[in-house]
């Protein structure tokens, strides 16, 4: 599977996870990405940047991505899953499938049935402090203060 298609998709399975309680996309967007870029050694504008620049003309900025996202989990909208099959080979088809098949969507988020966020996510305050927040604190606990 693509680099691209991987880490969107990353960055959907753990919105799609955050999403209980009724967080906002934008919200949520922004700690995965920051998430995602952490496990892999990246800055989170190269997470974005294969949503905003790679996925062109289809989807040029955040707020597209955000409202797409938005569409597909509130609505069960397909236009997400169409546009990354539009810029996959065989073997990202095959992922983006999998994917959409087995984390539903349309249906209320807050229900019975929700996914249940895991790892860092299970019990985060979405809103709040993030995971990137919480071990700045920690470190402050320990001595070793900020790395700003």
């Amino acid at each position: 599977m693509s680099k691209r298609i991987n880490e969107i998709l990353d960055v959907l399975r753990l919105i799609h996870a955050g999403r209980v309680g009724g967080a906002e996309v934008q919200d949520l967007r922004i700690k995965v990405m920051e998430d995602v870029a952490r496990r892999r050694g990246i800055h989170p504008g190269t997470v974005s940047d294969k949503f905003r620049r790679q996925l062109q003309p289809d989807m040029n900025d955040t707020a597209d991505f955000d409202h797409l996202v938005e569409s597909w989990l509130a609505h069960g909208s397909d236009r997400l899953r169409q546009i990354m099959l539009q810029h996959a080979d065989s073997s990202d088809k095959k992922a983006i499938a999998l994917f959409f098949d087995s984390h539903p969507s349309g249906t209320s988020l807050s229900g019975p049935g929700t996914a249940v966020p895991t790892g860092e996510w299970a019990g985060a305050n979405i809103r709040g402090r993030g995971a990137r927040d919480d071990s700045r604190a920690r470190r402050k606990q320990k001595g070793h203060g900020s790395r700003r």
